[in-house]
């Protein structure tokens, strides 16, 4: 996410290295900048998406974002919790997102962990997710969870949604948050409205 407005900093470093250097590989990321300075005869870019960053950098090689290439052993739980619901605090928070109840930004965690491994022990606990966290909600499609991506600040999730989950992952969905109701109680009636209206 270093090639946007608000994250620019793996932009700004492949611009500096790529004079310094004969072969630059830019692994999957999404593209909602032009690259600084020209794409350059030894600079590689792969794009984790077929919409925003083929706009942006139209020779870039798609590839899936690199998490959905993750081998893990996962556990599987006996006995799992309703949802949780992981929404981000950051400045990729999209204005229109709400607050709900008991919501953590599970990939804070991130940082006290070595391995990707607990992260995954812990969304293994739950039988849905709800992120607006590209990265915890593709963590949820390798598990098998019922997944439900809201959008961020740009639109990144929908586009790699579209590029890569839609097809693959039957159990997830996109939703736009004006779209998106937290139901309280008959949760799956409540929200294949919403969710079906989303993907179409």
């Amino acid at each position: 996410g270093g090639w946007c407005e608000i994250w620019s900093s793996t932009r700004s470093f492949v611009g500096e290295i790529s004079l310094k250097v004969s072969q630059v590989i830019v692994l999957p990321t999404t593209y909602d900048l032009e690259p600084i300075g020209g794409t350059g005869d030894n600079v590689t870019y792969f794009a984790r998406d077929l919409e925003i960053s083929s706009r942006r950098l139209p020779e870039a090689q798609f590839c899936h974002d690199m998490a959905f290439f993750l081998d893990l052993n996962v556990p599987l739980e006996s006995k799992m919790l309703p949802r949780v619901v992981a929404l981000r605090v950051d400045r990729e928070r999209s204005a229109h997102a709400r607050n709900f109840e008991f919501s953590v930004d599970m990939s804070l965690l991130g940082d006290a962990f070595s391995s990707v491994l607990p992260l995954f022990e812990i969304i293994n606990r739950f039988e849905r997710v709800v992120s607006d966290r590209l990265h915890i909600a593709i963590a949820g499609c390798l598990l098998g969870k019922d997944v439900t991506l809201l959008p961020g600040i740009y639109p990144k999730s929908q586009s790699v949604y579209s590029s890569s989950i839609r097809e693959n992952y039957p159990e997830s969905r996109f939703v736009e948050w004006d779209e998106f109701q937290f139901w309280p109680l008959n949760e799956r009636q409540q929200f294949e409205g919403a969710g079906s209206a989303a993907s179409e």
